[in-house]
C-alpha cells in the first residue's frame, strides 16, 4: 500500500496513494510498537493550530512544520521531543512543544510528552510518506 499527501489551505492529509478527489482514505501500516499521534502541539503556533492532529482516523499535518522534531537522546536511549522547526514567516524558527497525545498509550498517559519509552518519532512528510500516520516507536508492549 502506497500514500501520498494532499494539501488543503495549511494543512495536508495522509492518504491513499490511490483515493482521489475528495475521497479521504488510509489503510494504517503501522507496526504494535508504533502508536498513532493524535495530537502535537506547540507553545506560540502563529495559526493557534495543532501541528499534528487526527481526525476520522486521517492525520492532518500543517505545511509549516519543519522537516523533522529537533529531539535528543537520553541517557537511557529514549527519545526526548522539545521543540519542532516551524517555518511560518511569522514565526520562523523552534518552537518547545506543548502536548503529544497517542492512541492506546499502554500506561494510559493523555500527553506522552517526556514519556521515558518513546524510542522514535515518525512523521509523514513529503509527497510519498512511507507510513499512514504520524507515529511514535512506544519501548513497552501493548497488553
Amino acid at each position: 500500500m502506497g500514500y501520498k499527501t494532499v494539501q488543503d489551505g495549511e494543512r495536508y492529509y495522509v492518504v491513499n496513494e490511490d483515493s482521489f478527489g475528495i475521497l479521504r482514505e488510509v489503510t494504517p501500516n503501522l507496526a504494535d510498537n508504533e502508536r498513532k499521534i493524535t495530537m502535537l502541539e506547540v507553545e506560540d503556533c502563529p495559526l493557534g493550530e495543532p501541528c499534528l492532529r487526527l481526525n476520522d482516523g486521517i492525520i492532518s499535518v500543517c505545511t509549516y512544520l519543519g522537516s523533522y522534531p529537533t529531539s535528543a537522546m537520553s541517557p537511557e536511549g529514549e527519545i526526548v521531543v522539545e521543540e519542532l522547526p516551524c517555518t511560518h514567516e511569522e514565526s520562523l524558527g523552534v518552537h518547545a512543544v506543548r502536548a503529544l497525545a497517542v492512541e492506546d498509550c499502554p500506561i494510559g498517559e493523555s500527553n506522552c510528552l517526556g514519556c521515558q519509552h518513546i524510542k522514535d518519532i515518525i512523521i509523514p512528510l513529503g509527497p510519498k510518506p512511507r507510513k499512514s500516520h504520524a507515529c511514535l516507536v512506544c519501548g513497552l508492549v501493548k497488553p
